[in-house]
């Protein structure tokens, strides 16, 4: 009988992931047809931004600047207008593939970003959702990444933003894992991120302000994570300029200089600035002037979340969606480093009660409806970032005390209340028994260990569990991937 027994489960199981899977392959399929028929329209309407990337590669190649002349002789474009404006690096990149069948590279850049998206997400899940199964995760994220339009956009231009869900979801596990080897790698994806746009050097700040409201024995994770992000960056820059030598990186700077004069205001541009200088029929010298003020009140953000917001989800949520309008151009494709986030609430949202599951449910919903809707208006975007914070607010545990996911044979004898709500826990139950409210294995306090409020604490990797009535135990951990290991 407990044979068939988990037979069944692992047959239920297995069905969200069976039908995710038929809803990510026709809505991947639609998506295949209609990038198709973009790809072979006149003049082509698909992959312009993959073409840029493999133009700019091929002039690499031949030992050529990969910036327009006409940029690097001051001459401002408008930001609508198609022009290779990233790092030198990124040319220097694609240098080696650049040779290749356009078509194919689009392909295989749409195939490459999803698969590590989904990658990612499924490691986020394991961190808070260990009940999902990952191949329901998987075909989860599969699916979904079709319907978002944001990475949709991203993915049939060819646009580099199509990996930054990817990059973003990485500064995630890193600010969630208590493995040093996630966080070096949350590190590299800061460094890379910000040499290709700028903007995600954000999520750089909010970890700088985290070190700065740790307590010393908390600051590892952090400290980790910002040096690792320097060294990285030091290292691509450093790389480029003996491979590729000095001049690209000085073309830069003009192309910089050129490309700050460009003209903004345009309604395809959704910065905040952009857009009310033109609902107020403005140039893009106001909208500049307009952009200094979204500049303070996004740093403000991204600040007073790493440092007033506990729970590192929704702190850093914060700040990823503050970051993206650090620039005065802020393209539609933008919302889709969110993505692991939505996912991180959805999943996190697994182990509260079926109310708070349906509402974090249709907020993500309405945050991807509303990431379609802004094709016909463009300020539904801000909008869906705002639904997609709603969601990771709404799945944050509300009930921080800790439960027993399983309790041992025979009876247990509680000992002193811990907590908020003052809870028992039990003193002989294994390591492995105890969950905290967010469902990830991990504190008991449901605090994460930076968060140096009153009340429960945990000190390093072996700290002591305190409590306001100063009785205290041994804990070995302070994560749910020490508890899995």
């Amino acid at each position: 009988m407990t044979s068939a027994m988990a037979a069944g489960s692992e047959h239920r199981g297995r069905k969200p992931a069976v039908i995710w899977a038929m809803a990510g392959t026709v809505f991947w399929a639609a998506t295949a047809y209609l990038g198709i028929l973009m790809f072979d329209a006149v003049p082509r309407i698909a992959a312009f931004d993959m073409n840029l990337l493999v133009e700019a590669g091929r002039a690499v190649a031949a030992g050529q600047s990969p910036y327009d002349p006409a940029l690097i002789r001051g001459f401002a474009p408008a930001a609508v207008d198609l022009f290779y404006s990233y790092p030198p690096i990124v040319g220097q990149v694609l240098a080696p593939v650049s040779a290749l069948p356009l078509g194919f590279i689009t392909v295989a850049w749409a195939i490459l970003s999803v698969t590590l998206v989904t990658l990612v997400v499924v490691r986020i899940g394991r961190l808070l959702a260990a009940q999902v199964a990952p191949a329901t995760v998987a075909a989860a994220t599969v699916a979904v990444a079709a319907m978002t339009f944001p990475l949709l956009i991203a993915v049939l231009f060819g646009n580099i933003d199509a990996f930054f869900p990817v990059l973003y979801g990485l500064v995630l596990i890193a600010a969630l894992s208590p493995r040093v080897r996630d966080q070096a790698i949350g590190g590299v994806a800061i460094a890379i991120g910000s040499l290709t746009k700028v903007y995600p050097a954000g999520l750089g700040l909010w970890f700088l302000v985290r070190v700065a409201r740790a307590r010393a024995a908390d600051r590892r994770r952090p400290v980790t994570v910002l040096a690792v992000a320097a060294v990285a960056a030091g290292a691509l820059v450093a790389g480029s300029v003996v491979l590729f030598g000095l001049g690209p990186w000085q073309d830069y700077t003009t192309v910089v200089s050129t490309a700050a004069r460009a003209e903004i205001v345009d309604g395809r541009n959704a910065a905040p600035a952009a857009q009310l200088a033109l609902w107020l029929h403005l140039d893009s010298g106001a909208a500049r002037a307009f952009h200094v003020g979204v500049v303070a009140i996004a740093v403000a953000a991204i600040a007073a979340g790493a440092w007033f917001v506990a729970d590192p989800l929704e702190s850093l949520a914060i700040a990823a969606a503050a970051s993206l309008f650090l620039l005065p151009i802020s393209w539609i494709h933008y919302p889709a480093a969110l993505l692991p986030f939505g996912a991180a609430a959805v999943l996190r949202a697994r182990s509260s009660d079926p109310r708070t599951r349906r509402r974090v449910g249709l907020l993500t919903a309405g945050a991807i409806m509303a990431g379609v809707l802004s094709i016909p208006w463009m300020p539904s975007l801000w909008i869906g970032i705002g639904l997609a914070l709603l969601s990771v607010h709404t799945s944050t545990p509300r009930d921080r005390t800790p439960v027993l996911a399983r309790r041992p044979a025979g009876r247990a004898k509680p000992i002193t209340p811990l907590g908020h709500g003052g809870a028992v826990v039990n003193a002989r139950a294994p390591v492995a028994s105890v969950r905290s409210a967010s469902g990830a294995l991990g504190d008991l306090s449901g605090r994460h260990p930076d968060d140096h409020g009153r009340g429960d604490r945990l000190v390093g990797r072996r700290g002591t569990l305190a409590n306001p009535t100063g009785r205290s135990f041994e804990w070995p951990m302070t994560s749910a991937e020490g508890l899995e290991e």
